[in-house]
């Protein structure tokens, strides 16, 4: 199949100029629309007058989900025991602390006896997350941050020490961006030493993949096996 667009990714001038002509248009459009204006803002005042939870989850007695206040902008993420709830990811905290730059929580990954939790954050909306493991009882971060963990960390082991995660390659200088999601890598991390590679293309034993296929684990809680998980971009389907 032939991208006939593909040229446009390289964003020259042509394109830019062309791209900001077209938001102009659709801007004048819209704001040709006399009533937008008003519904614009009952709608945003409807919106804000209420919050959200999403991605709730249970694990050895704790419950992690993810909760937007009324008003706010972002996404935190809330753990609630027997101690009660708390901010575990306090996104507004972490833009003040960083002179005021915009993160998001992208995904989060509890561990089997809900002692630990994965979570990756990204800056700016880029969705390159990098992975923190927090201690759920203190809410004191474990190791350092692991960068480009874009597409999550994807099992614990059963005892809940090892967090498995896909991690994509440091491009090179001069390596197109295209070639990002190439050739990732599934990771072990023990939390205590340095990652482990596990399945990939340039790990040397395990399955065959494709440089365009993403590595991945799966765990289920209280089975004797794990299966290994192809994902290939935005398929549905997926090779275990």
């Amino acid at each position: 199949m032939t991208d006939n667009y593909r040229y446009m990714e390289k964003l020259d001038q042509a394109t830019l100029e062309w791209m900001k002509a077209d938001g102009a248009y659709t801007r004048k459009v819209l704001d040709a629309i006399a009533p937008r204006a008003a519904l614009q803002k009952r709608v945003s005042a409807l919106t804000g007058s209420f919050g959200f939870m999403q991605g709730y989850v249970s694990y050895g007695g704790r419950e992690f989900y993810e909760e937007r206040l009324p008003a706010a902008d972002d996404f935190d993420l809330i753990v609630r025991d027997a101690a009660g709830a708390r901010r575990l990811v306090d996104v507004d905290a972490l833009r003040a602390v960083s002179g005021g730059r915009p993160y998001a929580i992208n995904w989060f990954l509890a561990s089997q006896d809900g002692s630990k939790v994965a979570v990756g954050v990204s800056e700016g909306g880029s969705e390159n997350a990098a992975m923190t493991v927090y201690d759920a009882a203190t809410g004191k971060p474990i190791g350092s941050p692991i960068d480009r963990v874009q597409l999550g960390a994807t099992a614990w082991s059963h005892d809940s020490k090892t967090v498995y995660f896909n991690r994509l390659r440091q491009l090179k200088p001069g390596e197109s961006g295209t070639d990002t999601y190439k050739n990732s890598t599934l990771y072990g991390w023990n939390l205590k030493d340095e990652p482990f590679a596990v399945l990939g293309t340039r790990v040397g034993h395990g399955p065959k993949f494709a440089s365009e296929e993403l590595p991945g684990l799966a765990i289920i809680p209280g089975s004797t096996e794990a299966l290994a998980l192809s994902i290939n971009g935005v398929q549905h389907e997926w090779k275990a």
